[in-house]
């Protein structure tokens, strides 16, 4: 079994069969699910089985939420690829056949705590077939880690003797045996996360957009968190709040301002927003043509914004945006008039720059601290011996290194702020 990269930029899957023990093979059909637009997209990372009549059965990792299954005769020819009714979490599945008869199935179920996160690989799951993958047991959680990040997946299932199932995975590194018979004895608890505590008087609040917002799996420390750290290791008693919010525009940061923000009394707002502001999002239909929130009305936001701080007795830092570069995915979205996908900085040059020109310009007109995070980036690459797109996990979101210029730039206006 296999995985090809198709134009449409996903994955799909490809088994090849041979009938004289690995000598040659013979290619069999492309199993293309349709969605995704993106390294991990697509239909991958399957699990196949023989079933008592011969035929065999596959299931598929997907990003819709289920695995997708498929039946053939020949494992040439494939049919029937659907939607299974198994909910599953992006990681693979692995099937396996008992030694009485049944077959057994080890997979990331979304976890019962979350049950709408379709990326969490926190617990394990376990179910049993009578019936050749017709119908499932009720699934068992057998294994889970519920450390921040924690996964158990990528499994494998082997049994030692009649009864005896052995369970490893890659990620995770588990290492367990259980008797088939305990199986239905019980399962780990539910997970109870704890409440976070409300953020104290006199903190300091990163307010933006997913550049702030954390980022689990693709960042391992935001600038919020590198800043805090830097404050705890050298024995401040301020504290780092963070209230970045994926898909925020100085709009909606308008309006959650007083909620999210301010009823927390802080001492420091940091505000960093502009990306989403001067989108124009061409992948609409009909597409759009201007900016999602112009100009005019950025700068309206962002003085309304400062006022309402200020009013309230809290200072203000503002900050540029990071530098926008092309990828596959945000070609394939934005890539159309009227931006430039030819020019490297064709996504960035179109409005964000002008954008971030006009913020500048509010913070001396204002007398607000201005961090130019747009400025810094070649420089920093320079130093680190990257690239601009070396900063960046997408062409769009800082990587760790991206978000350790922003921290290295953020934290001695921070600490002055906070005097």
């Amino acid at each position: 079994m296999g995985q090809e990269i198709i134009p449409q930029w996903r994955h799909a899957t490809v088994i090849y069969v041979s009938d004289d023990l690995g000598k040659s093979w013979q290619r069999g059909d492309m199993l293309d699910y349709g969605v995704g637009k993106h390294d991990h997209a697509g239909s991958i990372e399957g699990s196949v089985i023989e079933r008592k009549d011969g035929s065999l059965y596959l299931l598929l990792r997907t990003e819709s939420g289920y695995l997708w299954e498929a039946v053939s005769g020949d494992g040439l020819k494939w049919s029937g690829l659907k939607p299974s009714p198994i909910p599953s979490v992006t990681c693979c599945p692995q099937l396996a056949r008992l030694a009485d008869g049944r077959m057994a199935l080890l997979w990331n179920a979304p976890p019962r705590h979350l049950p709408t996160n379709g990326k969490s690989r926190a617990e394990l799951s376990l179910a049993f077939s009578d019936d050749e993958a017709r119908t499932w047991s009720k699934p068992i959680v057998v294994a889970a880690n519920f450390t921040p990040r924690g996964q158990v997946s990528y499994p494998y299932l082997y049994e030692r003797r009649p009864g005896e199932l052995w369970i490893t995975s890659m990620g995770g590194g588990l290492r367990m045996k259980i008797m088939e018979g305990d199986v239905a004895g019980g399962e780990i608890p539910i997970f109870k996360p704890e409440a976070a505590p409300e953020p104290r008087p006199n903190g300091i609040f990163m307010l933006g957009d997913s550049t702030t917002a954390p980022r689990p799996g693709a960042v391992r420390k935001v600038y919020a968190e590198r800043v805090d750290d830097a404050l705890q290791s050298s024995g401040s008693g301020l504290a780092v709040y963070n209230a970045g919010l994926g898909g925020n525009t100085t709009r909606e940061a308008r309006e959650r301002l007083e909620h999210d923000v301010l009823r927390y009394k802080p001492r420091v707002i940091v505000m960093q927003f502009g990306i989403n502001d001067s989108a124009v999002d061409v992948w609409k239909t009909p597409p759009a043509t201007e900016p999602r929130v112009p100009l005019h009305e950025y700068l309206d936001n962002l003085r309304a914004m400062i006022a309402m701080s200020q009013q309230a007795k809290v200072r203000v830092i503002l900050m540029t945006t990071n530098p926008l570069r092309w990828t596959p995915r945000l070609k394939s979205m934005y890539g159309k008039a009227p931006y430039d996908p030819t020019a490297e900085d064709g996504f960035d040059a179109l409005h964000l720059a002008a954008y971030n020109e006009a913020l500048g310009k509010l913070a001396k007109e204002l007398q607000v601290p201005l961090v130019d995070v747009r400025a810094a980036y070649p420089g920093f690459a320079v130093k680190h011996g990257t690239t601009i797109d070396g900063l960046l996990s997408d062409g769009m979101h800082p990587n760790d290194l991206g978000h350790q210029l922003v921290s290295e730039l953020l934290l001695p206006v921070v600490r002055e702020a906070a005097r």
